[in-house]
């Protein structure tokens, strides 16, 4: 009788892990238009 059979329970745990990434994909997306906005921000430090 081996009792540790809740360590199968951990196969499921990782699955859900794989849909996590691809929520960081659309994240990425979002940090280009934020870029845009540090262009005009380095223009100022030209006159200081």
């Amino acid at each position: 009788m081996d009792d540790g059979e809740p360590r199968a329970i951990n196969l499921p745990i990782p699955n859900y892990q794989l849909p996590i990434p691809n929520s960081q994909f659309p994240i990425l997306n979002s940090q280009l238009p934020i870029t845009n906005y540090q262009l005009p921000i380095t223009n100022y430090q030209f006159p200081s």
